[in-house]
């Protein structure tokens, strides 16, 4: 299981690495098969999904170039109905509301919406990967901790595993499903049957234990970020072997790297 996991994780690891940030070859790859021109055009077609993109998220004209070009690659050169258009702009407003109402920050709904063409919600590049690591954590009854250093990706990654979560599980409920920050974590959160805690090691230590033994003790699937690395977060309760016993049995470690 751990091992379908790792390679399921360094597949999306990759691709969020590639998401992140709008690369040379990406631009080159757009101007080698776009002339400015057909960029324009094509900008044409698909305009009320530009318009509303670029309202709500303030694209980049790098940013904008990207969306264009992947929309041309995924549905235009299917050949697809422009029709489309009207659709993939509800379906990008629905995914907007959907981010909304789990608590996905601003900024990385954004990143999130941007990567995404959601024709098909179970089979963009972004989340097939994601969607393997859900299953196997949901078929072991583990939860996550995704490790590494700051900025190389760990809550981008861990939106794409609640996203996948939610298409599992009826993406249109989100009741049971919640993004939490280390300073906005509720007290109660036990009707919630996934969560996401970023940088979860800057609660207080009686915080971090509460939450470790809550989601041991009613089978949360969670995801937590941290930049610790498993011996300075283990570190902290190197005393109440308690503790360390749940994390062993609860939690599998995932760690990020360039």
């Amino acid at each position: 299981m751990e091992k379908e996991m790792s390679s399921a994780l360094s597949k999306l690891e990759s691709k969020i690495c590639e998401h992140k940030v709008i690369s040379d070859s990406l631009l080159k790859e757009i101007l080698s098969k776009l002339n400015k021109q057909k960029l324009e055009r094509i900008k044409q077609r698909i305009k009320p999904v530009l318009d509303y993109m670029k309202e709500n998220f303030n694209l980049t004209e790098e940013e904008e170039n990207a969306f264009t070009f992947r929309v041309y690659n995924y549905f235009f050169q299917k050949k697809a109905d422009d029709i489309y258009v009207d659709v993939e702009l509800a379906n990008i407003q629905m995914l907007s509301e959907i981010f909304d109402n789990v608590g996905i920050p601003i900024s990385f709904k954004r990143s999130l919406l941007i990567g995404y063409l959601i024709e098909d919600y179970a089979s963009t590049e972004y989340i097939k990967d994601a969607l393997s690591i859900v299953h196997q954590a949901k078929k072991q009854r583990v939860s996550l901790i995704i490790s590494g250093t700051p900025g190389i990706g760990k809550t981008l990654l861990a939106c794409h595993l609640l996203w996948a979560y939610l298409i599992l599980n009826d993406y249109k409920n989100t009741k049971s499903v919640r993004f939490y920050s280390y300073y906005n974590l509720e007290k109660n959160f036990l009707d919630k049957k996934f969560i996401v805690v970023d940088d979860f090691n800057l609660m207080p230590k009686d915080k971090i234990r509460d939450l470790i033994y809550k989601v041991y003790d009613n089978d949360i699937l969670a995801v937590l970020t941290t930049n610790l690395s498993d011996l300075e977060f283990l570190n902290m309760f190197k005393n109440e072997l308690r503790v360390l016993r749940r994390i062993g049995e609860k939690f599998r470690w995932l760690f990020l790297s360039h």
